[in-house]
């Protein structure tokens, strides 16, 4: 069978946003990049781990101290052992709450 080269691609043609070429820099300048770091969690929201959850997120430590923005993280919460008085104060602090399953069991063997 008879296969086709990939094109190279044209920087000259490609340009951002919609094109981009592959290479060994970045995009823009390193200090204009927007970075992220993606805070979660996985399983029951209790009484108990309540507790670390409020010390990590808590007011003041809630700031990122080089920008000034919010901390939150999402949480991935199983509805069985579920304290939803606590997934509410989570919510209210301004976090994200998902549902991943309802008993974390799975269909399979």
């Amino acid at each position: 069978p008879v296969t086709k080269k990939p094109e190279l691609c044209n920087p000259d043609k490609c340009e951002p946003p919609k094109c981009m070429c592959e290479s060994d820099k970045p995009p823009v300048p390193v200090e204009n990049m927007t970075q992220f770091v993606m805070l979660t969690f996985d399983d029951a929201v209790t009484q108990q781990n309540m507790k670390f959850y409020k010390e990590l997120l808590g007011d003041p430590k809630r700031k990122n101290k080089a920008s000034g923005c919010r901390i939150a993280a999402t949480f991935f919460a199983s509805g069985a052992y579920l304290d939803y008085p606590s997934v509410n104060e989570l919510y209210r602090m301004g976090n994200e709450i998902a549902l991943h399953s309802i008993s974390h069991q799975t269909d399979g063997p």
